[in-house]
Order: structure tokens, then sequence, then C-alpha cells
């Protein structure tokens, strides 16, 4: 069944080392199902992705974007280059282990959206050099009550962030990602906010926590970046849109977004 579902994730290099590695641990731990469709879509000024991917059926896609980071528009780009009936949007330093064939097994039974687990661990550096160095399995021992950083920090996040799995038509009928929203923040609480509206059958799966890999986080790249009050505001549309005016906007999306060359100057 694995083979019916494409993941789907895009990427950017930074600075430091930390998130190609967590990105290479992430396609080792997805190895175990050399079935499965992956594509990698990488938006930059120029290509940084070197050398091969570590995984049997990983696609490299480079997507010329010289301005802030869009993770919408590399996941829409993404599904446009495979046909897939499942499709999996995921960060890149996010372990599912086991999970992922639990998942499925759910797709294949009739639900329409699947969240592949309940909560996310953000691992210590220590911790993710475990996952790293190839125990993907692995889930630290934590009660049950504890928090996660960014939740004791109050970000909680949305159903569609992190990982989802949804089938091909969901994806149509949403839209798409949302383009609009530039940085850090926003694009999956739009995106929950919409497989809310629409009443989509969902479910989530509990059979153990998502691993989140470790790396450099400031405040300058998540809620203090220079977007995310824009981001915000379109927020709030979404919830001021009546059910005609929002089909009509989704009708619109689905003719405009996930365009390779939507970065590149005119010539």
């Amino acid at each position: 069944m694995i083979e019916r579902l494409a993941c789907i994730l895009t990427y950017r290099e930074g600075e430091g080392k930390a998130r190609r590695l967590n990105l290479d641990a992430f396609l080792r731990s997805l190895a175990s199902h050399p079935e499965l469709i992956v594509v990698v879509v990488e938006q930059d000024a120029v290509p940084r992705l070197e050398g091969s991917l570590p995984h049997p059926r990983a696609q490299h896609l480079f997507a010329y974007n010289p301005g802030p980071f869009n993770k919408s528009w590399g996941l829409n780009l993404g599904v446009r280059v495979v046909r897939s009936p499942w499709l999996m949007f995921t960060d890149a330093d996010i372990v599912l282990g086991r999970a992922l064939a639990g998942a499925v097994e759910l797709l294949a039974a009739g639900y329409s959206v699947v969240k592949p687990y309940v909560r996310i661990l953000d691992l210590d550096e220590t911790e993710s050099r475990r996952v790293r160095d190839g125990d993907f399995d692995w889930v630290p021992e934590r009660a049950a009550e504890r928090a996660s950083d960014r939740e004791a920090k109050g970000e909680f996040p949305p159903f569609a962030g992190g990982a989802v799995m949804m089938t091909q038509g969901v994806y149509d009928r949403m839209g798409g990602w949302d383009e609009r929203f530039l940085g850090w923040g926003g694009e999956d609480d739009a995106m929950s906010y919409l497989l809310e509206r629409a009443r989509v059958p969902g479910t989530q799966l509990d059979l153990r926590p998502a691993v989140h890999l470790h790396h450099p986080r400031s405040p300058s790249s998540t809620s203090g970046q220079p977007h995310y009050r824009s981001n915000l505001t379109l927020l709030s549309e979404y919830q001021a849109m009546s059910d005609e005016r929002l089909d009509r906007f989704l009708e619109i999306r689905r003719q405009l977004n996930g365009h390779r060359d939507k970065y590149r100057p005119l010539s």
C-alpha cells in the first residue's frame, strides 16, 4: 500500500550542517520502504543540496527562489511533478518510525486525511544524534504530561503542521497550500482550518509520538520574521470568508498554485 503514497517536502539548506543532517536522517528513516515515492523540492537562489539522497526513489527538484522561503509553493510544486492517490506533506526534520505504515493503513481504510501522530517530541542535540545514527524507532521516555519545548512557549502545532497525509482528491478540493504565506508560520493553520471547515473525514494515529530533530531556531526565524504579521492577517481573512467566496478563492488557487517559475524574473 505504501507504493500508493508520495512523500513531498520542501527544503532550504540554511547555515550550518544541522538541516542537511536532519534531512538525511529523515530520508534514511524512510529507506525501509523503498517503494515509497519521495520528492524533495529545494528552493534557493542556487542549488546547494549536493550528492545523492539516501532513499532509492527520492527525487531532488531545484526551484529558483532567492527570496523568503515559501513552504506552500514548494509543496504545491512537488505535487505537480508526481501523481499519486495519497500524499504526505512533511517537514524535513520529523521522524515517524513505524507509525508511517500504520497511517497508510488508515488511508486504505477510507479516511481522507490522517495525522500520523498525536504528540511530537522536540529532541535535544544528544537525542537527535541517536536518531541520526539510525535508531529511527526510538522515542525518549518522558512523562505524558510533559509539554514539548514549543508547547511550553505557547506554540501548539496545528493539525496539518509537521506531517499530514491526505488523498489527492482532498488536496485538489482544498486548492493546494496557500502560497501567500511567506517565511515561518500560517500555512499549516490555514490548511487545518480548510480541512475543518470542509468537514473532511480524518483521524489521528496514536501509535507512537513523532520526534522532531534538533536544529538552531531563533525568534528572528519564527514569530520574529518580517512576514509573520502579514501571515496572521491572512489567517484572519479565512475566517471572514463566506462559503461562496471561499469556493471561488479555492477555484482560483487550483489554477495558479505550484507554478515552477513563480520567482524567476521576467525577461
